[in-house]
């Protein structure tokens, strides 16, 4: 539904005619349902209707622009509106989940047990943070488990550690070394030296580029609903970022 409607707003970025976006999606979607959709998106401030004539909102611009999702713009905008800072609006859209153990086939020889290399995947995070585990695996490898453990585990939530605020908190991190000037090679060395924890390369420039385009919205939203903090602080992070 989401992706629909993501669609849709598209399509009215290039035309205002209700028949006009009903025959381009006719072929996705029957008449009604798009009648249907058409009324959520005026019900969530994407858009507005008279008669046969569709016109996009602000926040529909942006969305369309952005090729966001209804979602994801929303989230965008209430952190704009509410001054929330543009790391913490940006790190709520993509999380960076690309993470793997870098001695992974030495953990599993040691505890006897096949581990998902995958730092973020099953129950990983739950063996392996284990006081009883951790004390069969020889010391600098406890040391930087326990120093991922200190850094990207330490939260309240119930669901803790499948919530999301490891991955929120990696990705975090990962985008503040990128800030201090960081290539991904010498971002790539901090975390193995550090957390003993590995990434490619290539995944950690793709999660630079969504986090910059996902910037690029938050920059505009800012300046459509007058949020001129957000907005400069999003300009020097976007630098940052771009290096």
């Amino acid at each position: 539904e989401d992706d629909m409607m993501e669609e849709i707003l598209a399509s009215a970025a290039v035309t205002n005619s209700k028949r006009d976006l009903q025959s381009i999606h006719n072929s996705m979607v029957a008449s009604y349902q798009i009648n249907i959709y058409l009324k959520t998106l005026a019900k969530t401030g994407f858009l507005a209707q008279r008669g046969n004539s569709i016109n996009l909102s602000k926040l529909g611009k942006i969305a369309a622009k952005h090729f966001l999702t209804t979602s994801k713009a929303i989230l965008i905008k209430e952190g704009v509106v509410s001054n929330t800072e543009p790391m913490d609006i940006i790190t709520s859209l993509e999380l960076f989940d690309s993470a793997y153990f870098k001695s992974a086939a030495q953990i599993s020889k040691s505890l006897n047990i096949n581990l998902s290399s995958r730092v973020f995947q099953g129950s990983s995070l739950d063996i392996l943070f284990d006081g009883e585990t951790l004390s069969k695996l020889n010391p600098t490898l406890q040391d930087r488990l326990l120093n991922f453990a200190t850094e990207f585990l330490t939260c309240g939530c119930k669901g803790s550690p499948f919530c999301g605020c490891p991955e929120r908190k990696f990705s975090f991190k990962l985008l503040g070394l990128r800030g201090e000037g960081l290539s991904p090679e010498a971002i790539i060395d901090i975390l193995e030296d550090t957390y003993g924890v590995t990434a490619y390369t290539g995944d950690i420039l793709d999660y630079l580029e969504k986090a910059v385009r996902n910037l690029d919205a938050v920059l505009m939203m800012a300046q459509a609903y007058s949020k001129s903090d957000v907005y400069q602080k999003s300009i020097t992070l976007r630098k940052k970022l771009e290096g």
